[in-house]
């Protein structure tokens, strides 16, 4: 090797140092990074953690009282929160409220029941549930339907539609029944009427009830100002009357 080669070999060398040099100290960037991201996401689950402990025990008595479904450790509760209600916010931009605890509980009673009800739909759900305009607004859980108002409530709406009262209490409480939809056999003034008193839109119906002759429920299908028929508002005030 003559001394041409030696150079060349030997700034060969110093360059390989220097992208070795340059790798490592970016490495070391990253790392640190991960290391931090690491340590603030422990952080955030820690606090996640405390707020999920003390809204749990401060409505302990009242989820008792309302028959709630509550999470059996904190993990079912996260994986649910960050998978469901709030699949795209940034992880440190989480906050647990009040109100998601009735979420919950609406979401563990979908999993109940025949439906086949998963996290795809249970997002769906959520987001059509939530208004962000009203999402930082916590709310106190609110109690479920009596058992008992609900049977009153099957029976009364029968002229209407053949719906269990487990159903009937998933069309007012969550305007959605899954697959398993009942069908809704009064006329189609009545089912506006419904969907006015339950605060479904229109556009939604068809999540809860399939049409007798299978044309979906329309805007035009409201009914005039002096439609006689007002049983359902009747059958309303009469059952939930508190």
């Amino acid at each position: 090797m003559d001394n041409r080669e030696i150079t060349k070999f030997g700034q060969q060398l110093e360059r390989f140092a220097n992208v070795e040099a340059l790798i490592s100290e970016r490495m070391q960037t990253i790392l640190q990074s991960a290391k931090e991201a690491l340590e603030g996401a422990r952080i955030k689950y820690g606090i996640l953690e405390s707020d999920f402990d003390g809204f749990l025990n401060q409505y302990k008595p009242y989820f008792f009282k309302h028959g709630f479904i509550t999470p059996q450790h904190f993990e079912e509760f996260f994986m649910w929160l960050c998978g469901c209600r709030c699949p795209d916010e940034p992880f440190g931009a989480i906050k647990i409220k009040e109100s998601d605890f009735t979420l919950f509980h609406e979401y563990k009673e979908l999993k109940l029941n025949p439906s086949g009800w998963n996290e795809y739909q249970e997002m769906e759900r959520l987001e059509n549930r939530i208004n962000p305009e009203s999402a930082e607004k916590a709310e106190p859980p609110k109690a479920a339907p009596d058992i008992q108002q609900m049977r009153a409530f099957a029976f009364a709406m029968k002229p209407y539609a053949e719906a269990t009262p487990e159903q009937w209490e998933n069309i007012i409480k969550l305007k959605t029944v899954g697959d398993n939809r009942p069908t809704w056999i009064g006329s189609r003034a009545d089912a506006y009427r419904f969907a006015q008193k339950s605060n479904i839109k229109v556009s939604e119906f068809k999540k809860c009830f399939k049409m007798k002759n299978g044309r979906e429920l329309k805007n035009c299908d409201e009914p005039r100002a002096n439609y006689k028929e007002n049983q359902i508002e009747k059958i309303f005030s009469e059952t939930f009357a508190t």
